[in-house]
């Protein structure tokens, strides 16, 4: 994923826009990485209760 895709995730999966999701990640790149793992974490969860609701 380039970083610019990376961003665009983060800030989907959050309540953040891009210009903030760019700027955190301007600061530092391992924040940018932190916030797709938590992107990810939480998009897991969310199919995992989904599965879980339909059955």
């Amino acid at each position: 994923m380039t970083r610019e895709q990376k961003i665009r995730y983060a800030a989907e999966s959050s309540h953040h826009s891009i210009d903030s999701i760019r700027r955190i990640a301007d600061r530092n790149e391992e924040n940018l990485d932190l916030m797709v793992k938590v992107a990810d974490g939480l998009a897991e969860q969310n199919l995992r209760e989904r599965a879980m609701s339909m059955s």
